[in-house]
C-alpha cells in the first residue's frame, strides 16, 4: 500500500485517479516518490502550505494522466491533436464533420416526430 497526503481541498481527484499505471516505470515511481517525500513534509501545515507544495507535483501528474480534462462532460478529443491515436483534423474537415453530425441529428429528430426521414 502506498499512502500519499495530505492532498489539499479542492484538488481533482480525476487529478490523482487518472495517473496512468502503466507509464514508463522509471517516471512513475519518481513521481510517486516525490509526492511522498513533499507531502511529508507539509503533514500538519496549513491548507494554503500543502496547496502549494501539491501545486509543484501538478506538471508531473498531468505528464503521466490517462486523461488530463478535468470537466465532466466538456466534450471528447477526437479530430483534435489531443487524441493521440490519429492527427487533427483541419478547420475545413471538423467543420465538415460538424455539419454532417447535425444534419444526422436534425434527419433522427425528424424521424422520431413522425416526419419523413
Amino acid at each position: 500500500m502506498v499512502r500519499i497526503g495530505p492532498i489539499p481541498k479542492g484538488t481533482p481527484v480525476s487529478l490523482l485517479s487518472n495517473l496512468n499505471l502503466e507509464a514508463d516505470k522509471v517516471q512513475l515511481v519518481t513521481l510517486v516518490a516525490k509526492m511522498i517525500k513533499d507531502l511529508k513534509a507539509v503533514e500538519g501545515a496549513s491548507d494554503e502550505e500543502a496547496a502549494r507544495v501539491f501545486k509543484n507535483l501538478v506538471p508531473g501528474l498531468l505528464a503521466l494522466s490517462t486523461c488530463p480534462d478535468f470537466v465532466v462532460n466538456k466534450g471528447h478529443y477526437f479530430g483534435t491533436a489531443f487524441f493521440k491515436e490519429e492527427s487533427a483534423l483541419s478547420d475545413d474537415d471538423s467543420s465538415h464533420r460538424i455539419s454532417q453530425d447535425f444534419l444526422a441529428q436534425q434527419r433522427q429528430g425528424e424521424g422520431e416526430r413522425g416526419y419523413a426521414s
